[in-house]
């Protein structure tokens, strides 16, 4: 199904559950048409709510005829937002990537970018106080489970999925991972194995010195900046999906220098686990029969 279909059936979608009839014909034009019609039927402002609007041009990266194409829809398409400005309570919009100059936001000029916001650093995951007060029965119950005392318990947690900073002060835990580590009662890479697109992997098997990815290391405001999807830096594209965060700002420098590494244990060992499958074109379940023969042959000291 092409792009515009999608746009126009969730469209009608929406109007359907306001009980709006949309005439105009430009997919443009309706979005606009809806935004003023539901304002107008309640008398209020809306409240725009936009997730992963740069999912069409990620999912086609390996394509830059069709993200040319996607750019290019999604820009007339969100342009509606600015049209209907005197409507509008709020727009947030959520993505992996900082695209908005020169592609699917180019005609706005009314959205403000909050991604290195000090103000908002805590707003994407649980803060330490947040994880200890606010999933206090799941950590006792989980510390009894593994049989772990309290302070080990958070430690763990600590290490698997805390790390990620916008700010290089403040951490917040992974959310996902969190949560579905008190549902399964087991340390593992959660949202790694559901959120990791294919082109990730395969974009690290073509760096050259993978320890300048697996290795802290520095970036500037430029290279976060970055907002060609086509010719976008491979770092750069993994700080903006998450494999990478910040640890670290200098201030003191002309221009600011952000210390960037991998945020936790989580992210680490399965990058390492894909990595190694995608290198070597070994079957995972093959991988870790190796290690465990090797881990054996080198504990028992039969290493011939």
């Amino acid at each position: 199904m092409s792009l515009i279909n999608v746009l126009n059936d969730i469209l009608e979608e929406l109007s359907e559950k306001f009980d709006i009839t949309l005439k105009r014909k430009t997919l443009q034009k309706r979005f606009t048409e809806l935004i003023k019609k539901i304002s107008m039927k309640f008398d209020e402002k809306v409240v725009i709510l936009i997730d992963e609007y740069d999912s069409p041009i990620i999912r086609n990266l390996k394509n830059p005829e069709l993200v040319e194409n996607y750019q290019k829809i999604l820009n007339a398409f969100y342009e509606a937002i600015k049209e209907s400005d005197g409507y509008i309570n709020l727009c947030f919009v959520t993505g992996i990537s900082k695209f908005s100059k020169v592609s699917a936001f180019s005609s706005l000029n009314n959205l403000t970018d909050i991604s290195l916001s000090e103000k908002y650093s805590c707003i994407c995951g649980y803060t330490q106080k947040e994880l200890e007060s606010n999933f206090k029965e799941h950590i006792t119950s989980f510390a009894e489970e593994m049989d772990y005392s309290k302070d080990m318990t958070l430690e763990m947690i600590k290490y698997w999925y805390d790390g990620y900073s916008w700010d290089g002060v403040n951490n917040v835990y992974n959310p996902y991972s969190t949560m579905l580590l008190f549902e399964q009662k087991k340390f593992y890479p959660h949202w790694f194995e559901t959120g990791t697109p294919s082109f990730l992997i395969s974009l690290l098997k073509h760096v050259k010195d993978i320890s300048s990815v697996l290795e802290p290391f520095t970036l500037y405001q430029d290279d976060l900046d970055s907002f060609d999807p086509i010719n976008i830096e491979d770092t750069t594209l993994l700080f903006q999906a998450g494999y990478l965060t910040i640890k670290d700002i200098d201030k003191t420098q002309e221009e600011y220098e952000y210390t960037m590494d991998l945020p936790n244990y989580e992210v680490e060992k399965a990058l390492m686990k894909n990595l190694i499958k995608s290198y070597t074109k070994i079957p995972i379940k093959q991988l870790i029969e190796s290690r465990k023969r090797f881990w054996s042959q080198v504990t028992t000291g039969d290493c011939i």
